[in-house]
């Protein structure tokens, strides 16, 4: 049971009417490979953010931590925001096993 149903979300900006941050994955890993890769950048994530906090997060700064080029970081993610929120999603589907296992 997913817990969290996927969603397109854009969330806007101050700029001109229309415009917004992509904040969806670019694409699915469908390869292990690939798989380990996302596993990485997240964590990498969660790293920079509490290394060095929101504004000093890069995506520069998480594909280096992460040991992978920035392209291959934007093959999957186009921006920070975008790995901060499947970061995010990540830990909400944890902790709803986690509550599932002892409801159970």
């Amino acid at each position: 049971m997913r817990a969290i149903a996927r969603v397109r979300t854009r969330v806007p900006l101050g700029g001109p009417v229309g415009s917004a941050i992509a904040l969806d994955p670019r694409k699915s890993p469908r390869q292990q490979r690939s798989e380990q890769t996302v596993a990485v950048l997240l964590q990498a994530t969660a790293r920079v953010l509490v290394d060095t906090g929101w504004d000093r997060a890069s995506t520069n700064r998480i594909a280096r931590a992460a040991g992978v080029s920035v392209g291959s970081l934007y093959q999957y993610f186009p921006n920070k925001e975008s790995l901060v929120l499947a970061l995010a999603r990540q830990h909400a589907e944890e902790v709803v096993a986690m509550l599932a296992a002892h409801v159970g």
